[in-house]
Parts: C-alpha cells; sequence; structure tokens
C-alpha cells in the first residue's frame, strides 16, 4: 500500500496524487486501454495463470466441469478443424431450428422456437434479456429479472446519429451482408434483406430507453407476478 503513495506531496494540496501517484508511476496505461488499476492486473494474472493450466497437456482436472473447460479452450485453439467446419456447424444450426430466408425456404410459424433456441441454450436473448438475480429492493431474494436487451452497435445512438456514424453503419452493413454471403445467400437479395434488418434494428433503437435514463433504479423497477405479466403481455 506504501508503494502506491508518493509521500513527496502534500496530501492537503494533491491527496490524488499523494495517495496514489506511487502506483500511477510505478504503473503506466498499457496500449490499448483505456484503465488501468489494481483489479485489472490481478485480472490479467489470473487470466494468464489459467492460460497455462489449460493450455498445459498434463493437467488433470479434477472434476468433469474442468475437464470440459480444458476441452472447450482447446478446440477453439484447433485452428485447422475450425477451417475444415467452416460454416457447416451454423447452417446445421439454422436448418435445425426452420432455415433462414436468407439462404433457403425457412419456416415462417416457428418464430416462438426460434426464440427459444437462441435465447436460451445459445444465449443469444434479441429483444429482451432474461436473468436471475438479487432483488434491488429485497437483497435476501432472488428474482427473475427481464430487461431490454442490448443493440449489436455499442449503443442506440449509433443507429439515430447517422451523420456522425456514418462509415460505422456502412461498414456494419459490409460485415452482414459478407456473414450473408459465406453462409450461401445470393448477393442482391442478402444486400436488400441485410439493409431491411439494419432498419429494423435502427426501430429498436428508437424505442431503447438510453443509458442516461437507466441510472434511477425507481424508475426501472417495475416488479409483478408471472400472473400479472402473462395478462400484460
Amino acid at each position: 500500500m506504501g508503494e502506491a503513495m508518493d509521500r513527496s506531496v502534500d496530501p492537503c494540496s494533491d491527496f490524488y496524487q499523494f495517495s496514489c501517484g506511487g502506483w500511477v508511476k510505478k504503473n503506466p496505461l498499457p496500449d490499448g486501454r483505456s484503465r488501468w488499476s489494481t483489479f485489472n492486473s490481478i485480472w490479467e494474472q489470473n487470466q494468464a495463470l489459467l492460460k497455462h493450466l489449460l493450455e498445459n497437456g498434463t493437467f488433470n482436472g479434477s472434476s468433469e466441469a474442468e475437464r470440459k473447460t480444458q476441452s472447450y479452450y482447446l478446440s477453439c485453439l484447433n485452428t485447422q478443424r475450425i477451417e475444415e467446419l467452416g460454416a457447416q456447424p451454423l447452417v446445421d444450426l439454422i436448418a435445425k431450428i426452420g432455415g433462414w430466408n436468407m439462404t433457403g425456404p425457412w419456416d415462417k410459424d416457428n418464430f416462438m422456437e426460434v426464440l427459444k433456441v437462441v435465447s436460451g441454450p445459445y444465449r443469444g436473448q434479441p429483444f429482451f434479456s432474461v436473468g436471475v438475480s438479487a432483488d434491488p429492493k429485497h437483497s435476501n431474494s432472488n428474482v427473475i429479472q427481464v430487461d431490454q436487451s442490448g443493440l449489436f452497435l455499442p449503443s442506440r445512438d449509433y443507429y439515430l446519429n447517422k451523420t456522425a456514424n456514418e462509415k460505422v453503419l456502412v461498414a456494419y452493413l459490409d460485415y452482414m451482408v459478407e456473414l450473408g454471403l459465406l453462409l450461401g445467400g445470393e448477393n442482391n437479395s442478402t444486400l436488400i434483406q441485410m439493409q431491411q434488418i439494419l432498419e429494423f434494428e435502427t426501430a429498436l433503437a428508437k424505442i431503447t430507453v438510453p443509458q442516461d435514463q437507466r441510472r434511477d433504479e425507481e424508475k426501472i423497477y417495475h416488479k409483478v407476478t408471472i400472473a400479472e405479466l402473462q395478462v400484460s403481455r
């Protein structure tokens, strides 16, 4: 703790420099970082330790969960197998849940089933998110919390302030079109439909509550029973 301080500074003149000057001097901000603290440093050390363990061929996990974790981690490093599989696993999943009109026939009446799959096992959570955590007003009990989901771009402003974010929106559309083509889409129809998706996301952005309006816990706390939720849907 003492090493983080700068005792050469008068605490009455600059308390921050007095209490943190030593840390700032010995820990310059790493490249690519907007902030750095002891928590970041500890997290980096933990990540390095986990990496060492997971890549260790002699690591013998004591539980099935540890063995599965290592297997999952190593599968992500198997670039040769990933290249061999290509888009096929995703193509198979799309076919399994009813197809995609971007690349072929699709089941138009299968929306609820698709929503269950992508938001359940695959944790995609489009439109809204669902999770379990402590009741903000009664921390001794947990509640199911339903909230608006995030948009693909970092915030709603990217969609609504089109002039300032034109380059981002163009790049985003190019990315979506390329993805559609890689999954088997046809050139013109893929572009048209991806433009429609971007327009739809923009419409969602318009009804998304801005972050600055969500800071007041009272405004986003609306506790209801499951029966009441079913009636209000």
